[in-house]
């Protein structure tokens, strides 16, 4: 599956190249813009499948979306007809970091597009649990394998991908997608 989903995120043209600067003042010579894939609705509809394909093993009754992700969690909803919410990075006027509606005691799995070590996402799934959610699944088109996983764990929270940034890579540079050396500088400092 891992191949289908490189071959798709490749043809969405959703890998950038370059000299990158994240809001946490990380670099990097990578950045993944999933924020696009609705503007390939054939591939959009091919990972939104494969997210629900994911699903009919957990047991959810709200898919959550991040800020990022949004686009993909409205895309589950539709197809599993399960309600979908969105939650905020911090609260604003509201007491709550959730946007829909959200029951006590209702199990929320999150959708997000890429995951790194998975810090961003443990406010995400405070704002869910102090709204009263239950939620011990996150799902993540790419991971980044910087240590989500593990820091999930610890709160209870198990990870589900669809790929891992380093299949992503070797998967481009099996099909010459990528150059030699950028592979390489890439899956060094991923390692």
């Amino acid at each position: 599956m891992s191949e289908e989903i490189a071959e798709a995120i490749c043809r969405a043209n959703i890998v950038n190249f370059g000299d990158f600067k994240f809001g946490d003042g990380r670099q990097s010579p990578i950045y993944l813009n999933l924020r696009i894939l609705p503007s390939y609705p054939m591939i959009f509809k091919f990972i939104s499948d494969k997210i629900v394909g994911i699903l009919a093993s957990i047991n959810q009754d709200v898919v959550c979306g991040t800020d990022s992700a949004f686009a993909l969690a409205t895309a589950v909803s539709l197809k599993t007809n399960l309600p979908a919410i969105y939650v905020r990075k911090q609260r604003y006027s509201q007491r709550t970091m959730i946007e829909g509606v959200l029951n006590k005691n209702q199990k929320v799995v999150l959708i997000t597009d890429i995951i790194t070590n998975g810090y961003n996402k443990l406010r995400l799934i405070d704002g869910i649990r102090n709204a009263g959610g239950i939620i011990d699944n996150i799902v993540s088109v790419v991971d980044k394998e910087e240590g989500a996983d593990e820091n999930l764990k610890k709160v209870a929270v198990t990870l589900h991908r669809l790929i891992t940034l380093k299949g992503l890579l070797d998967y481009m540079n099996e099909n010459s997608l990528i150059e030699k050396d950028v592979y390489e500088q890439i899956v060094k400092g991923t390692e």
